[in-house]
């Protein structure tokens, strides 16, 4: 087992407050029209909130828009 004042320990110690950190950081902040309901809830997000937002920007380079008013309505339908 590892001692509770090891280096490593205290390496990983490190790394959890820097995670927690940014966490914290970057709540909130993104272009809503691109997050995932459950950031937009304010929950913690995982790699599917990455893959909802790479959709809509899939969706967004596959499509011609006459307007920016038709990206917005497309954009917020494909939601």
């Amino acid at each position: 087992l590892l001692h509770a004042s090891s280096p490593f320990s205290e390496a990983v110690a490190s790394l959890l407050r820097d995670s927690e950190a940014r966490d914290q950081h970057t709540r909130g902040v993104g272009t809503a029209l691109y997050a995932a309901p459950e950031q937009m809830a304010g929950h913690d997000c995982d790699i599917k909130a990455d893959i909802f937002s790479f959709g809509i920007i899939f969706v967004e380079i596959f499509c011609l828009f006459g307007s920016g008013m038709e990206r917005i309505v497309v954009l917020g339908k494909a939601r």
